[in-house]
């Protein structure tokens, strides 16, 4: 399936909507729930990298962030030039 950057956009927003219900603040704004989301995923990415040894599924975040930044200038110059 060929996916929109609004269905990227929208299903985003569903990830950072749902967020509040995991923390313990529901009463944040969005732009602190996209703060402490992607804080949380540094956390993750840093605990699974000292499991790559055991069973070679580490995160390197930063390396994610590179490839996803890659991805959303292609798709936002391609979404330019149609």
């Amino acid at each position: 399936m060929k996916w929109s950057n609004a269905d990227r956009s929208k299903r985003a927003w569903k990830a950072l909507k749902n967020y509040p219900a995991a923390t313990e603040d529901p009463h944040a704004d969005h732009q602190q729930f996209l703060v402490d989301l992607l804080a949380d995923l540094l956390h993750l990415a840093r605990a699974r990298k000292g499991y790559a040894k055991i069973n070679k599924r580490a995160m390197d975040f930063e390396d994610a962030l590179r490839i996803a930044r890659g991805h959303f200038e292609e798709e936002t110059r391609a979404k330019a030039s149609a």
